[in-house]
């Protein structure tokens, strides 16, 4: 009887160890990703700036033309699919959150927040 309790809570404790290891985040290098994100935007055209403090990741796209709502929503959509891609991980935005704005005429025009595993909420300015 003894040997079954100490086996059960063995097991316990594994499962307990794994499961809370199946739940981290992965270990992204921002730095790269943001670098290659950025990149792709400049390469399309379109002027960026990004960062990341361990927690959230900030990205500004400085836009020649003034986007709709739509437009912008797309846009919100693209910095997270991009980033998304470039860290190899499909449930980054699981983990993480981020904070985007699109500038026209040095004026924030529209915000978006990702949390870590909401939906993308996008705000005219």
């Amino acid at each position: 009887m003894m040997k079954k309790n100490a086996l059960l809570v063995l097991t316990i404790l594994f499962l307990s160890f794994f499961l809370s290891g199946c739940n981290q985040p992965a270990k992204i290098d921002f730095a790269e990703v943001l670098s290659k994100s950025e990149k792709e935007f400049k390469e399309s055209g379109i002027e960026c700036v990004s960062a990341f403090d361990g927690k959230l990741v900030k990205f500004r796209l400085l836009l020649e033309e003034q986007p709709t709502d739509e437009e912008a929503t797309k846009y919100f959509e693209k910095i997270l699919d991009t980033i998304a891609t470039y860290s190899n991980n499909p449930d980054t935005w699981d983990f993480y959150n981020a904070e985007f704005d699109l500038v026209y005429e040095e004026i924030v025009i529209y915000e978006g927040k990702k949390e870590a595993g909401k939906d993308l909420k996008v705000n005219k300015i």
